[in-house]
């Protein structure tokens, strides 16, 4: 019954949405009065002396720069492009400068807090919504009531209705997105349902991208992904015991880092020059990355206690008396 009652809220979000672009008032992520989500559910606890449940949602703004590329050849718009930033920085109608951001605008709760009864902008409280939160990564997010059955995500931005001015088109959006569940079958990243979006993030897909034929702007689609933090996520439940395997986001490389132990330079050598190098470390006339202290830690005792005894046993391997685990007589890595 849950589930049919938010395809009807849905259907009718589509609507109304129409009249709420063109009542609602002109806002943007800086202006005076615009509370956050946190806000807003702490405002409702506090007036009713309760404290409703809810489900935390992130979602990655997209910058031009990260996220998926499209990969549909039949859309030349998309094909090989990452979806477009939704940042600008634009003037407001008083002249004053402002920059775009991520905003959270919901309805429909079931179950739960009466949209209507609240104190404070709730659900249909105006365009474009609540300030949001954002991790260490980057990435957004916000404690929504778990009664509120659809979300969109925005940049802040009403473009209002007049199509002469510049901040019009500057405006973007998410789809209406269910913010449930999935029935198993629903969704082919998921055959078995997903009991809940609570924790999941949510991605732009490029070949989502479209532009609205009422508005003209732009509106953008994704998918939900288990958030396994640091902008990591994946369709794996607890994928984050195994990142490397399972974060499918393309801007991380979670492969193990290649090196030659004792090749401190880089040059697949080993010799003296690598022991000067670890020598001048330790005398702090460098700094070491993180791959030259993997190189460097040929006696085992960890990448954050380089030594000298370091640069020691390499001079023995070059003096051919013994191999660089320590061990004697020395061997020819080469076989020679």
């Amino acid at each position: 019954m849950k589930k049919v009652l938010s395809i009807v809220l849905v259907a009718l979000l589509l609507v109304s949405t129409t009249v709420i672009a063109v009542s609602a008032e002109s806002r943007s992520w800086f202006e005076d009065g615009m509370i956050s989500v946190k806000e807003a559910v702490q405002l409702y606890n506090e007036a009713n002396e309760t404290k409703i449940e809810t489900h935390r949602y992130y979602f990655q703004v997209p910058n031009g720069k990260n996220g998926p590329v499209g990969v549909d050849e039949s859309n030349p718009d998309t094909y090989g492009k990452k979806a477009p930033s939704w940042f600008h920085e634009f003037e407001d109608e008083e002249g004053v400068t402002r920059t775009s951001d991520c905003a959270l605008y919901w309805w429909g709760c079931l179950d739960g807090p009466n949209c209507e009864d609240l104190d404070v902008p709730w659900g249909d409280g105006g365009w474009v919504g609540y300030l949001v939160e954002k991790d260490e990564a980057g990435v957004y997010y916000a404690d929504v009531p778990a009664s509120v059955t659809t979300i969109i995500w925005n940049n802040g931005i009403n473009g209002g209705m007049d199509d002469t001015l510049p901040i019009y088109f500057l405006a973007a959006q998410s789809v209406n997105i269910g913010s449930e569940y999935y029935d198993p079958g629903e969704s082919p990243l998921y055959p078995e349902g997903v009991e809940s979006f609570d924790n999941m993030v949510y991605i732009i897909d490029p070949d989502k991208v479209s532009i609205s034929d009422y508005s003209l702007k732009q509106t953008c689609g994704g998918e939900w992904y288990f958030y396994y933090g640091n902008g990591c996520y994946g369709t794996v439940k607890g994928g984050e015991e195994d990142i490397e395997k399972n974060c499918i986001n393309p801007d991380h490389d979670h492969s193990a880092p290649t090196y030659k132990l004792g090749d401190v330079n880089g040059d697949t050598v080993v010799d003296v020059v690598d022991a000067t190098i670890i020598q001048k470390a330790c005398a702090s006339l460098i700094e070491l990355n993180d791959i030259q202290k993997l190189a460097a830690n040929v006696c085992g005792n960890g990448v954050d206690n380089i030594s000298v005894m370091d640069a020691t046993r390499i001079q023995k391997f070059c003096a051919h008396i013994c191999n660089l685990d320590g061990s004697e007589p020395w061997i020819d890595p080469e076989g020679k």
